[in-house]
């Protein structure tokens, strides 16, 4: 299978969307707050689930022929 390279950035976009669509699909929505600059941030119970979430997508990503580039 050829591997379809990504640039860290896309890596990282396509990852975090993936982990919030899983999370969607599996019931565990993803609570955010915001902080007192006016940031929206997950909570810390959603930040674990969405690190667990992420850690799946990036192996679901190289299953599928993508790869991160690698920095020179």
């Amino acid at each position: 299978m050829n591997k379809i390279i990504l640039t860290n950035e896309q890596w990282v976009e396509m990852y975090s969307d993936l982990a919030c669509m899983l999370a969607d699909a599996y019931g565990e929505g993803l609570e955010t707050e915001v902080t007192p600059d006016d940031v929206r941030i997950f909570t810390e119970e959603s930040q674990e689930k969405f690190i667990n979430f992420a850690g799946d997508a990036e192996y679901f990503l190289g299953q599928l022929g993508f790869s991160q580039e690698v920095a020179a």
